[in-house]
């Protein structure tokens, strides 16, 4: 019997939480949340997919030199958004952790990749969903 890392999961689904919380406080539109559900989609998928998988697509975007030169320059397009919203990039960098945490743990526990995805994006939009709540519940919207 396998058993699941709850601290980790239960960091994950705060992270998210609070996530859920400041975008319901902030009256985000349906296309957002939407748009939202997607990244946090792909992002649990791209934490879960094993190394050897990102190193053959990581060996296609510096293969030419026009390749290297566009991720390069995106590359510093992103560290100057990183440095211009320092804030969001925090915030996105703790949910980001917690998710590569929640990874660690799923794999110490020897889940498969397939387990370890669907049990992080369950905590991960799980507690989205509860920091709405929270707030609609506090807002006296519920």
């Amino acid at each position: 019997m396998k058993t699941l890392p709850w601290i980790s999961l239960f960091l994950v689904s705060l992270t998210y939480t609070r996530l859920g919380w400041v975008l319901s406080d902030n009256n985000a539109t349906l296309y957002l949340w939407i748009l939202l559900i997607l990244a946090i989609l792909v992002l649990v998928a791209s934490l879960t997919v094993s190394v050897s998988v990102i190193s053959k697509y990581s060996s296609l975007l510096v293969s030419s030199n026009l390749r290297s030169f566009t991720v390069a320059t995106l590359g510093a397009l992103l560290f100057f958004l990183m440095l211009a919203w320092y804030g969001i990039f925090l915030d996105m960098l703790l949910i980001i952790c917690a998710g590569i945490l929640g990874r660690i743990d799923c794999q110490t526990a020897r889940l498969t990749q397939l387990q370890a995805f669907l049990i992080i994006l369950l905590f991960s939009l799980g507690g989205l969903g509860c920091g709405h709540l929270l707030h609609l519940v506090s807002s006296g919207y519920m």
